[in-house]
C-alpha cells in the first residue's frame, strides 16, 4: 500500500505523500503545543507536492515529447520545496478555525484512504496506467512482477 506497485504517475505520488504524511505524525508530537493550524498545513503540503509532480511531469511530456529522468529529480525537490513552504506559511498564520482543523483531518484520512484503495482498485483512467517501455496498459498490481524489474531489460 505504501510502495509503488508499478511504474503509473500515481504510484509515484506515494514517493512524497507518505513519507510527508508519516513526518507530519511525527511532527506533530512536537508542534501540537504551539500550532492551532498544524493540520490544515499539513493537508495543504500533502495536495500541494503531488499536485506539482504531477502536472510539472505531464507538461515535461507534452512540452519535450518524452519523459527526462533529470527533471523527475528536479520536480521532486521542488514538490517538497514548494509543499514545505506552504505549509510553514499555514502554520504561522493565525487565519484559521478549529473546524477547519477538523476539515483537514478529516482531507488527509481520505487521501489516506484513496492511496491505499487506488492501490488495490486504480480507476481505469491515464493517472493509473502502468507506463512501460512495452506499454503493458495495466493498472494495479501487476500480473508479472517482473515489469518494475526495468533494469532486466
Amino acid at each position: 500500500m505504501i510502495a509503488a506497485v508499478n511504474e503509473s504517475t500515481w504510484e509515484h505520488l506515494k514517493l512524497v505523500f507518505w513519507p510527508g504524511l508519516f513526518f507530519s505524525l511525527f511532527e506533530y508530537n512536537f508542534l501540537k503545543e504551539w500550532l492551532a493550524n498544524f493540520w490544515i498545513a499539513k493537508l495543504s503540503s500533502l495536495l500541494i507536492m503531488p499536485l506539482v509532480i504531477a502536472l510539472g511531469w505531464y507538461g515535461v511530456v507534452a512540452i519535450f515529447g518524452e519523459n527526462i529522468f533529470a527533471t523527475n529529480i528536479a520536480l521532486f525537490i521542488a514538490a517538497i520545496i514548494l509543499g514545505q513552504w506552504v505549509s510553514y506559511q499555514i502554520m504561522i498564520s493565525n487565519r484559521f478555525t478549529a473546524i477547519g482543523q477538523q476539515a483537514a483531518i478529516v482531507g488527509i484520512m481520505l487521501l489516506t484512504f484513496a492511496f491505499g484503495l487506488f492501490t488495490f482498485f486504480p480507476p481505469k483512467i491515464f493517472l493509473f496506467e502502468h507506463i512501460d517501455l512495452m506499454n503493458t496498459g495495466e493498472y494495479g498490481i501487476l500480473d508479472n512482477y517482473e515489469d518494475l524489474l526495468i533494469f532486466q531489460r
